[in-house]
């Protein structure tokens, strides 16, 4: 995946963030571009929007427009614990195609240790239809991250 973006820190409370992102998989058809933006509040709450013009693009039969929009939590806990959560809904031409509108959610806690942000989340989606093949699978997990900004 290739992205690029900046930020506008809007106070010391605020910031903005705009760019775009090109997804890859190792099937070609399901490769797609989309811009995003978002609103941060002190870090501990995210809004978020996107928009693909032609989402899903190597399959012409059902490539169409799609967005979505998401609102995420971080709340700080004793020491370096947090509790995170996560809802978004994602609608469009795209979606209404395929397996309808539908939302996705999140809930786990984070633990911050020197530069890395750990994260363990259980991750889920509410829709009439589970995709469970490989590349679009939306089976509920358990999701373990590590994440980091440089430069330390």
């Amino acid at each position: 995946d290739v992205y690029a973006g900046f930020r506008i820190k809007a106070s010391d409370d605020v910031s903005l963030d705009f760019g775009g992102k090109y997804y890859t998989y190792n099937s070609n058809s399901l490769n797609h571009g989309e811009v995003y933006g978002s609103l941060t509040y002190r870090s501990d709450i995210k809004f978020s929007a996107y928009y693909s013009p032609n989402f899903i693009n190597g399959n012409s039969t059902v490539s169409k427009r799609a967005y979505g929009v998401a609102l995420d939590g971080n709340v700080g806990l004793h020491g370096n614990f947090s509790l995170l959560a996560h809802v978004g809904a994602n609608t469009g031409e795209y979606w209404s195609q395929t397996t309808k509108s539908y939302y996705d959610y999140s809930a786990g806690i984070g633990y911050k240790m020197s530069n890395l942000n750990w994260a363990l989340q259980y991750v889920d989606t509410a829709s009439g239809t589970k995709v469970t093949a490989d590349e679009m699978n939306s089976s509920s997990r358990m999701v373990l991250s590590v994440t980091t900004k440089l430069p330390w």
